[in-house]
């Protein structure tokens, strides 16, 4: 990574980076009882080379992935004014490229008080353990399971070993487009305490999912999740891009920071609470005939958060740093 900046003028700052990012993995692999050899995967490798007693290959997926990217910042400076704006590039070995902006601007209405807001656009890529992940469980009655042929068994009695696929890859999947808009409102009540109220919103389409769907029993001979009727079909849980569906979170936080409270043993105190209110609009895939539901609340995201932290010094010698998060209930990412 290498960034440049300079003064273009006495109200124009002007920066520009490049970044190079060259990414080994293997993703999770199957809930075996043995060993993964480690020996049989060299950094950045996508040989496979590695054979389970009991799973085969299935669920051995070494990958690489690289992205070069560049990006352009200007912020002009105009009294009591400041307005960002940048762009930014990045050239993915599997997704291609990927070109957004982003504009900002601040406004000191008074010395003490400034007004912010800003909008955005990104990208997210699917990690390695959406796109390879595969798991596999055997030996278990409770999942209703068939005999037969899976992977690549490495084992002459494999035959005879029962399967089960609750997870399996995705055929492909492409990349959630993200775009953000905030306002803040902060009051300083000295060089370094302040308050600051926000309000934020995102927007993501095409948001990958994990879905149900059938699994296919002409490559993967078994059974699929323990969860689903044994009347259903073999299914398995995978990730999707939904491209009908859209996820909408609006934010409001409230922040506050204290410094050297006690100057004596410079206390400071930080804190913060946060309240998310938005809907997501899901599918059930074939799991009960796909048809989209809309939920009043985000996935993995609770609707109330509160921070705190508080540090001071103790005896000359010693520091306290005291910090604490609360949490109201969320919904994991395949709940319904």
């Amino acid at each position: 990574e290498e960034n440049l900046s300079f003064r273009a003028a006495d109200n124009l700052n002007l920066s520009a980076g490049l970044l190079y990012v060259y990414s080994g993995a293997v993703p999770m692999p199957n809930e075996s009882e043995y060993k993964f050899d480690f020996d049989s995967y060299k950094a950045f490798s996508t040989k496979e080379d590695y054979l389970d007693p009991i799973f085969g290959d299935v669920g051995i997926a070494p990958c690489t992935y690289s992205t070069y990217g560049a990006y352009g910042q200007a912020v002009w400076d105009w009294k009591r004014l400041s307005i960002t704006g940048g762009i930014r590039y990045d050239n993915n070995s599997k997704w291609g490229v990927s070109v957004y902006p982003r504009i900002a601007g601040l406004l000191k209405i008074t010395d003490r008080l400034t007004l912010r807001a800003s909008r955005g656009y990104a990208y997210r890529a699917p990690a390695p353990q959406q796109l390879y992940s595969a798991n596999a469980v055997h030996g278990n009655p409770a999942y209703n399971a068939v005999s037969g042929k899976f992977g690549r068994p490495a084992v002459s009695d494999a035959d005879s070993i029962i399967v089960s696929f609750p997870l399996m890859p995705p055929n492909d999947l492409d990349p959630e487009k993200i775009g953000s808009t905030e306002i803040g409102l902060r009051y300083y009540f000295n060089n370094s305490n302040y308050a600051e109220f926000v309000a934020y919103s995102n927007r993501v389409t095409d948001p990958i999912l994990r879905i149900w769907a059938t699994l296919d029993t002409s490559k993967y001979h078994g059974t699929g999740s323990n969860v689903v009727p044994s009347d259903m079909p073999p299914t398995t849980r995978t990730y999707r891009n939904e491209s009908n569906a859209k996820i909408k979170l609006h934010g409001y936080q409230l922040i506050g920071v204290f410094k050297d409270i006690n100057q004596k043993h410079h206390l400071d105190i930080k804190g913060g609470i946060t309240y998310s209110s938005g809907h997501e609009e899901v599918s059930d895939d074939n799991y009960k005939g796909e048809s989209f539901e809309r939920v009043n609340y985000i996935h993995q995201t609770p609707k109330f958060m509160a921070q705190c932290m508080i540090d001071f010094d103790c005896c000359k010698i010693m520091h306290f740093s005291i910090q604490n998060l609360y949490c109201s209930k969320w919904a994991r990412k395949y709940y319904m």
